[in-house]
């Protein structure tokens, strides 16, 4: 028998990981079942506690936040959208890289995106600089809420000054000189899209609605990122729970996942019905299936 510890983190996503392996023969892709869903108010940021039992037959669940290699594709964050010879014409679904491990230490780098062309996509990374040409202005997303959210995205890449991927509109923060040519930091307010298998557990927030348009009641979505009525940025609860073993074989066991927020009781009051749809993913990318838990509200779950 194999024992993991309880690992509790806490912060806009958390998480609890408690589990007794066993080594039954389970198949290799990753099944879960509802045990259970609790409520706790703190001070303004309330959790919202999923418990999940479950069973995988290689034991190759959970992606550490901070291991390179689950920065690296098909785990990376974000993928990119660069212009083409088209006017106000860009590809999106741009697959960044990650520097070597060595070559980050031996020449002193950030572990963040390195973003290189392809033969089918050479131009210009797409940033919102590009909304001040009107022919840009009028295909890329709006610059508004939810896309200033979820499509655009502050942050620091390196591209190589070869690659002419940049232009005079964005910010060089450093330049490395490597092989006969430099290696460039770069920041910008990128376009972008979320890279659905950098997460390993999506859960999905519905709302049961009664009003004229829905006399008999109809389930509805609620999507943190862009359905604020407040229009807050928010993040979604898909996330990641770390690795569980480093040993192989069939685990079992239960994922207690956490989900902090002060938009729980703000959002749906204390008697809205709420139910929620879930599943995981193991390191080969296969989906679990997806349950959906029983309807609840937060008074009837309130710990």
């Amino acid at each position: 028998m194999r024992v993991i510890k309880s690992l509790c983190l806490f912060g806009g996503l958390a998480w609890m990981i408690s589990a007794c392996f066993e080594s039954p023969e389970y198949p290799n892709t990753p099944k879960i079942a509802y045990e259970g869903v609790s409520f706790r108010e703190v001070n303004g940021s309330d959790t919202l506690t999923l418990a999940l039992s479950f069973q995988d037959g290689d034991g190759n669940l959970g992606l550490d936040a901070n291991d390179p290699r689950y920065q690296a594709a098909p785990f990376n964050s974000y993928t990119y959208a660069i212009k083409n010879n088209q006017p106000g014409g860009y590809d999106t679904g741009i697959v960044p890289f990650r520097i070597s491990d060595d070559d980050t230490e031996a020449l002193d780098l950030d572990r963040i995106d390195f973003i290189r062309p392809t033969a089918q996509n050479q131009g210009v990374l797409l940033t919102d600089k590009a909304l001040a040409d009107p022919a840009y202005y009028a295909t890329m997303p709006a610059d508004a809420y939810p896309n200033t959210c979820t499509t655009y995205h502050f942050d620091s890449v390196y591209v190589l000054e070869s690659d002419n991927l940049i232009d005079e509109t964005f910010t060089v923060k450093k330049r490395i000189a490597v092989q006969g040519d430099n290696l460039l930091k770069i920041e910008g307010r990128f376009v972008v899209a979320r890279n659905p298998t950098s997460f390993n557990i999506e859960v999905d927030f519905e709302y049961f609605l009664i009003d004229a348009t829905h006399p008999d009641g109809e389930w509805i979505a609620y999507d943190w990122t862009k359905d604020s009525q407040d229009k807050i940025c928010a993040p979604s609860f898909d996330g990641r729970f770390p690795v569980l073993t480093r040993d192989d074989g069939s685990l079992d066991g239960t994922i207690r996942y956490h989900m902090v927020s002060e938009g729980f009781v703000g959002n749906f009051g204390m008697s809205t019905q709420l139910r929620l749809t879930v599943k995981i993913r193991d390191r080969e990318l296969n989906d679990s299936n997806t349950i959906t838990t029983p309807p609840f509200t937060l008074a009837s779950i309130r710990r």
